[in-house]
């Protein structure tokens, strides 16, 4: 008899320890399960809210910077702003929601505190990753004929140098695209990878783009998000090359 109590008690025991042990996990889970990333109704209706000027790396002149004058939309049912470009015969929408958006003037403070401290390291192979990253949504397209690919990307925040000239940069990492997740057929010759691709930003190019992030800005085309056009806006030419 005693045998089998202490059987008996054995075996509770390791019950109710198991027992706590899911019930720990489950809490330590609580809360922290990875959020869905976002995605962009392409057919919802977009206004262009400015445009700003950047740089972008042109192959054919070995990785010089050329400058690119970037039209800025803003997707108001999403609360999305995105980005359009053409690089390397592609059309990109780069697109931020607002945890994008908010981090990308997070990180351009602490790069304006690293140039004023003169803290940037020329010589760093991971100064583009310095300030994090976000999850950003690309739509790319080669010709309005040709199939429109569109996937969630890693966008690193950070900096790199220029002919010795420092760029505050947004590396837009590899975004994969694959047929029949959107309910369309084109088979496995439809699959995409984009490029990966470097935004450089001078400090007042940047700072032009918080400008645009502003929520209270964006807020004001809430009103009129069944209308698609275009605003007036002023250029800001103070978009120099930074010394340093």
């Amino acid at each position: 008899m005693n045998k089998n109590k202490r059987v008996w008690a054995f075996t509770l025991c390791t019950a109710l320890i198991a027992a706590l042990g899911m019930m720990f996990c489950a809490c330590q889970s609580t809360g922290r399960s990875r959020e869905k990333p976002f995605d962009v109704n392409w057919d919802a209706p977009r206004i262009q809210i400015g445009e700003i000027e950047l740089q972008l790396e042109e192959m054919a002149k070995f990785g010089k910077l050329s400058k690119a004058s970037v039209p800025v939309y803003y997707f108001p049912d999403d609360d999305v702003v995105g980005l359009y470009y053409r690089y390397n015969y592609f059309n990109y929408y780069q697109c931020w929601d607002w945890k994008g958006r908010d981090a990308f003037c997070k990180a351009l403070v602490s790069y304006h505190h690293d140039y004023d401290a003169r803290e940037l390291n020329s010589s760093s192979r991971n100064s583009m990753r310095s300030y994090g990253f976000v999850v950003g949504y690309l739509v790319w397209q080669q010709l309005s004929f040709t199939l429109r690919a569109y996937a969630n990307m890693t966008m690193e925040l950070g900096y790199g140098f220029k002919d010795r000239a420092p760029y505050f940069t947004v590396n837009q990492r590899e975004a994969e695209y694959v047929t029949g997740q959107d309910g369309t057929e084109h088979g496995e010759s439809g699959n995409r990878i984009s490029e990966v691709i470097t935004l450089y930003f001078t400090r007042a190019q940047a700072a032009k783009l918080t400008e645009l992030f502003d929520q209270d800005y964006l807020n004001g085309f809430a009103d009129t998000k069944h209308f698609n056009f275009k605003i007036e806006y002023e250029k800001n030419d103070d978009t120099g090359r930074d010394d340093y």
